[in-house]
């Protein structure tokens, strides 16, 4: 049974993700006094809960139901791991034949193994390491209280997320802070957490996206300007305020489970992988596009099409 309320976060999260990557250039490209990259920043800061979404959104599904271990890695493991093969091939391929970068096949195969084939696939290896760890997780949310599994969350904000940001601002650094994986498989729990609890403020919900929002935008702009150039501090998936952009979005769309509009969002859902894999070769040839938001919406779009079109041939075992 589909829940169109995380069906539609994750078709959200993904329009996110490619807005981040239609806004990019600007903020790399042009100095921090600069219109543009004062709009760059905007719509960058305001899409940051992307990835922290979609893991709790994906986290609340799979771990909801226990599983046959080797039946649900027969499952997920043979369709995500072809895919990172296939996806990476041929992302190689379109580097070498399209942007006419040499082919090495030693420094390719150190590329995949190290993550590096193309900026945006790393997700994948992330979800391969979540696709392991997922029947682990559902056997220890069933062994432990809730009192228990609040002092794991505040183990877990303490160490993947405030540790990291403040060794990022200060230069120190802590033994104990764990960054990236840990903070991916935080949020992959806490979605199974959040979406157990009983939340009815959405106003509550949308000021506080709208506030850590702000503050993403503001403080990024301010640290650039102190730079003179871009400051992504503020922008990592684990920031305090990115953690708590994705948690105000991901309870604001709770309570409104059962809306309507959630089913019809979330017959998108089948569709955004594929979307997620295929739109940076769309964002290359969208450069005839100066606004950032129509572009956006333009690579989304059109990825969304092609993903349509390719689910009719024998490459949707890929999406």
């Amino acid at each position: 049974m589909r829940i169109y309320y995380l069906d539609s976060l994750k078709v959200l999260a993904i329009f996110a993700v490619v807005l981040i990557h239609s806004a990019s250039t600007p903020l790399y490209t042009m100095s921090p006094d600069d219109a543009l990259f004062a709009y760059a920043n905007l719509l960058d800061s305001v899409a940051r809960f992307c990835v922290p979404v979609f893991f709790m959104a994906s986290g609340a599904v799979l771990l909801s139901r226990d599983y046959d271990m080797a039946g649900f890695y027969r499952k997920r493991l043979t369709k995500i791991i072809p895919a990172l093969i296939f996806w990476s091939a041929l992302y190689v391929a379109f580097r070498v034949l399209v942007k006419g970068e040499p082919f090495e096949p030693a420094k390719t195969v150190m590329s995949f193994f190290g993550g590096h084939i193309y900026y945006h696939l790393w997700f994948l290896y992330i979800i391969v390491i979540m696709y392991l760890l997922a029947p682990f997780m559902r056997r220890l949310i069933l062994a432990i209280t809730p009192k228990e599994a609040f002092l794991l969350f505040l183990i877990w904000l303490a160490l993947a997320v405030v540790l990291p940001h403040i060794e990022s601002a200060s230069g120190a650094k802590f033994a104990f802070s764990y960054r990236e994986f840990g903070a991916y498989s935080g949020y992959f729990m806490l979605g199974f957490y959040l979406s157990r609890i009983h939340f009815s403020k959405p106003l509550v919900a949308a000021l506080m996206f709208v506030l850590s929002s702000f503050g993403i935008f503001y403080l990024t702009g301010v640290f650039s300007l102190q730079k003179e150039e871009f400051a992504g501090l503020f922008y990592d998936y684990s920031s305090p305020l990115v953690f708590i952009q994705g948690v105000s979005i991901f309870l604001f769309f709770k309570s409104f489970d059962g809306a309507k509009a959630f089913e019809y969002v979330a017959k998108l859902a089948p569709l955004v992988f594929g979307v997620y894999l295929v739109h940076p070769i769309i964002l290359v040839y969208s450069g005839f596009i100066s606004d950032l938001t129509l572009k956006a919406l333009f690579v989304f779009f059109v990825s969304l099409g092609i993903v349509r079109i390719l689910c009719y041939s024998g490459l949707k075992r890929f999406l």
